[in-house]
């Protein structure tokens, strides 16, 4: 139905009422009072009649047989009464007789036309009863009353022309259509003007709940004029203070909610819409699913989930609720992270109370993945148990304690043990399955068993499904599984080994005299060997000793050709000096000129300046050369400076280079201080130089040798010894240090100087030696020491 406005609707309404009352009103006047006034007029005209007639009677005093032809004298009494009477000039009389033929006509202008009566009239015995009939009269309609004239057999009838009869009845109707239309016209302006004001008033009413329905919940109506619309804004006021009221409820629960779900970090609680889009998202979500509120509302639950390998539908779900109700799960679903990561969660979907259109469905999801995965854990445990329980080689079985120790479960072992199935031993004691060879042994095992933590080395004798007795080293311990007392009873067949046990016993005291014996022959070989250890480490001396003393060779060849050059120069100087000087007296005999005598000088000067110069080179030489040999057979700890003492080994060293195509190169950093073991230092270079000049440039025209000394990490000195010889091969590479390991057997090697040098880094410098070597490219030595050696006992650096 479509609504129409308050003044329309009004004014529908009262033309609507006005209709229904003139629809009644009319059909109630035509019906009722329109007949009754009609009656009225006839009753009137009816008693006129009587009246006439009976006055009529009066003057004719006719006698009941008289003549049926009436005369002049009742015509003349006829008009004399109606003249009398003084009707209306529309009446007009007849006198009737017996036969209702007419004796007279008061409007007859003619004899023929007094004869003329009425149509239409009833017999006149049924005429006289006092009703008024309507009648026809020359072709126009009267209104007929009659009378009977006392005294005569006549009939009076007296007509009136039914509008003349009606004039003011229709008068009247008229009026009353009239007040009727103006009474329907004034309702409907009254209804016009009361529907505008009502209009006036209902919209102010809409604007009050208007204002109310956008919260404006502190309005307050002003009183008007009509009660009823007071009565329903102040309801509007009291329905806008319990609205405000409750939604400052619903506004606290909401925020007592979204606390509650904001602090329920371990549930994922989603809000949705029908199509299964995100509208509110909590912070247990935010964890489970690594999207934060504001990236996952308004996005499909599905789609960030990850439902779609699981066949689990969010949107059919929420169809499903809308067209059953209830409660969609729990259900297990695996879903996804953000970042990939899957879980196991159990989710839960149902639908808040709400109007249609804003139906809210709520997903609830409980993270399980570490149940599951302790689940698994334990259904595995209990898997492996089980199949390590079946597997054990020890006889082992497992019993309820409630039940008299019946068998819950045995393994292979128990049954191989007993010879027993396995069927037949579950559910039945060691009583029922005659186990026991004495059930006496048999109780105090299970009562200790039942009293105490665990029993262990219980031994008893047992018996076997066919006979056989063993006996069996039994042990027992009680747990709690599933809120039922068990334990388990480990059986080991120790009869073996009590066998074993004696026969071990007789062949003990077979081997004890074997054993004396042997005990003698192995101390004589223990003092042989002790001998043969004593003269190997005399020996081991002996050679270190003897690289010591090839080290010193070395140096002292080394000093004698690096001395042998200025010493050579100045014995050269001081012989053309004393050639000059006999030279000079030869001439100082024959007469000596000034000129020779000023050669004379300068030669001298020259030679002077020679031989000063090459032999302050030898005592620096001299000097050098005391230090080192002071360094390398002591083992003095000073201050020094790592260039300065690697250069003056380097150079007591080329000498041995002189005669080969190898060149020595010394690359150092002079910044470098170290309180250390100069000795140590200078045996390890040698050695190492003198390993690479021996070995690595065996059929080679030419190679290099590089000292390089650089700083390492703070507080440590780095110094590499390196050759582009022909390397070392990989299978001799981690044995070089090892004792007496040489390539040179028989040919001058002992093995021993590569030991010494891994003895003295690590042991006297405190650092660190390492090699690495490419085949037919060449060799690195490098070896890590600190600036501060560490403190050592009074032994040498070759100890």
């Amino acid at each position: 139905m479509q609504a129409v406005g308050l003044s329309r609707y009004l004014l529908s309404r009262a033309l609507f009422m006005a209709l229904v009352t003139a629809l009644v009103a009319w059909p109630l006047f035509q019906a009722w009072l329109l007949p009754i006034a009609q009656d009225e007029v006839g009753a009137r005209q009816q008693l006129l009649t009587r009246a006439l007639a009976a006055q009529l009677g009066a003057k004719l005093e006719w006698p009941t047989h008289a003549p049926l032809t009436p005369d002049q004298a009742l015509a003349a009494e006829v008009n004399h009464a109606l003249h009398e009477a003084g009707l209306n000039a529309s009446l007009r009389a007849f006198v009737l007789d017996r036969n209702g033929e007419s004796l007279y006509d008061s409007g007859a202008r003619t004899a023929e036309d007094s004869t003329s009566r009425p149509a239409n009239l009833p017999p006149l015995n049924d005429a006289t009863d006092g009703a008024w009939h309507v009648a026809e009269l020359d072709g126009l309609p009267v209104l007929g009353t009659l009378a009977a004239i006392p005294h005569t057999g006549w009939t009076l009838l007296l007509t009136q022309p039914r509008d003349e009869a009606f004039r003011t009845l229709r008068i009247a109707t008229a009026i009353v259509a009239i007040v009727l239309l103006t009474a329907v016209s004034l309702s409907l302006l009254g209804a016009l003007l009361q529907a505008r004001g009502f209009v006036k008033q209902f919209r102010t009413l809409r604007s009050f709940a208007d204002r109310i329905a956008r919260g404006d919940y502190e309005l307050r109506w002003r009183t008007e004029r009509v009660a009823e619309l007071n009565a329903l804004a102040h309801a509007f006021e009291t329905m806008s203070g319990a609205i405000r009221r409750r939604e400052d409820r619903i506004a606290r629960s909401e925020a007592r909610l979204r606390t509650m779900l904001d602090a329920a970090s371990g549930l994922a609680v989603k809000w949705l819409d029908r199509a299964g889009r995100v509208i509110y998202w909590n912070p247990g979500a935010e964890s489970l699913y690594g999207y934060n509120a504001t990236e996952a509302i308004g996005r499909p639950l599905g789609q960030l989930a990850g439902y779609a390998a699981q066949r689990f539908d969010v949107t059919e779900s929420i169809a499903c609720l809308e067209r059953g109700g209830g409660t969609i799960g729990p259900v297990e679903v695996e879903v996804r992270h953000r970042n990939g990561a899957s879980a196991w969660v159990l989710t839960t979907l149902f639908a808040l109370p709400g109007t249609e259109e804003e139906r809210v469905f709520v997903s609830i999801d409980v993270d399980i993945t570490a149940r599951l995965r302790e689940t698994q854990a334990r259904t595995e445990a209990e898997r492996k148990f089980s199949v390590v329980f079946h597997a054990c080689p020890v006889a082992m079985e497992v019993c309820v304690i409630a039940t008299d120790h019946a068998a819950a479960d045995v393994n292979d072992a128990w049954t191989e043990l007993f010879l027993i199935p396995r069927a037949q031993a579950i559910g039945r004691d060691g009583i029922d399955m005659r186990m026991w060879t004495d059930n006496q042994v048999r109780r105090r095992f299970m009562d200790q068993l039942d009293h105490t933590d665990g029993v262990g080395d219980f031994e008893a004798w047992m018996r076997r499904s066919d006979g056989e007795q063993r006996l069996c080293r039994v042990s027992g311990r009680r747990f709690q599984f599933g809120g039922e007392g068990l334990a388990v009873i480990v059986y080991e067949d120790i009869t073996g080994h009590r066998e074993a046990e004696a026969r071990l016993r007789e062949l003990n005291d077979a081997l004890e005299s074997k054993v004396i014996e042997r005990t003698g022959a192995l101390n004589r070989s223990n003092q042989e060997l002790t001998a043969t250890l004593e003269h190997l480490k005399r020996t081991q001396e002996e050679l270190v000793r003897a690289e010591k003393m090839a080290a010193l060779g070395s140096l002292v060849a080394g000093v004698a050709h690096e001395l042998g050059t200025p010493l050579g120069n100045s014995l050269m100087a001081a012989n053309t000096v004393a050639d000059q000087a006999r030279g000079l007296r030869r001439e100082l005999e024959q007469g000596l000129r000034r000129s020779a005598l000023e050669r004379f000088l300068a030669e001298t000067e020259t030679g002077s300046a020679i031989i000063e110069r090459n032999l302050q080179r030898a005592a620096e030489l001299v000097a050098s050369f005391k230090q080192i040999a002071v360094d390398q057979s002591s083992a003095q700890r000073r201050t020094f400076a790592l260039t300065e003492v690697v250069e003056e080994i380097a150079m007591t060293m080329r000498p041995s280079f002189k005669r080969t195509p190898i060149r020595l190169i010394t690359d150092t950093d002079a910044d470098i201080v170290v309180d250390s073991f100069p000795g140590a230092l200078g045996q390890i270079l040698t050695n190492l130089v003198g390993n690479a000049l021996i070995h690595a440039f065996e059929g080679r025209a030419s190679g290099t040798i590089r000292i390089v000394v650089q700083a390492a990490e703070p507080g440590s000195a780095l110094i590499e010894v390196r050759d582009d010889g022909c390397g070392i091969p990989p299978d001799h590479l981690r044995r070089i240090f090892d004792p007496f390991f040489t390539t040179r057997l028989g040919r001058g090697g002992t093995g021993l100087g590569l030991n010494i040098v891994h003895n003295l880094v690590t042991h006297v410098l405190g650092g660190t030696i390492g090699v690495e070597s490419v085949p037919h490219e060449g060799t690195t030595v490098q070896i890590r020491i600190p600036c501060s050696a560490p403190e050592r006992d009074s032994e040498g650096p070759d100890s």
